[in-house]
């Protein structure tokens, strides 16, 4: 993007916020790699500290709306970030992420089957630490949007995989094998 349509992105996006957080918003940033940034007040209207869980509790509806009009009027947006300013440079407190969509999938309207496709099988998996902070990042780095996701996203990748195609054909040999006796 060139200044001047950086900026005019950045006052309209800013408006946006204005019209859904009633100036709690401070300024908007973005579109950096597809990341849209919304730094929050760290005071609430009655002027108190307040932690973003606050924030997000109060205004969870008005996110929903914001991130539809993001879709709506930027198609490139991916990913929205609600965050504080911790008072020390480009540091941030952690933030409250709202998916627009993965990156690696298409927008809704795009075509190609989003998460919710389909029949989805509820399964209950126990995780180990290491396991766990895998799962967490491809959140953190706005892959998924939930744990369960990200599950699903991971394994979707492992199906792609040339390997999983030759196991998946022996184990279609085995099973034949199976009815033979």
């Amino acid at each position: 993007m060139d200044r001047v349509a950086d900026e005019h992105f950045r006052s309209e996006l800013e408006e946006l916020a204005r019209e859904r957080f009633a100036g709690e918003i401070q300024t908007v940033m973005g579109p950096r790699r597809g990341t849209i940034r919304a730094l929050v007040r760290t005071s609430g209207p009655d002027g108190h500290k307040r932690p973003l869980r606050d924030f997000e509790l109060a205004h969870r509806p008005d996110m929903a709306r914001f991130r539809d009009d993001v879709v709506e009027r930027f198609p490139a947006a991916r990913k929205l970030e609600f965050v504080l300013d911790d008072g020390r440079g480009d540091r941030w407190i952690r933030p409250v992420n709202v998916i627009i969509a993965p990156l690696d999938r298409p927008l809704p309207g795009e075509g190609g089957a989003g998460p919710g496709a389909g029949d989805l099988t509820p399964v209950m998996a126990r995780l180990g630490s290491a396991e766990l902070e895998i799962v967490d990042t491809l959140i953190s780095a706005g892959i998924a949007a939930n744990r369960a996701e990200a599950i699903r996203w991971s394994l979707a990748r492992i199906g792609e995989r040339p390997a999983y195609a030759q196991l998946r054909e022996r184990t279609q040999e085995i099973s034949e094998l199976k009815a033979q006796f």
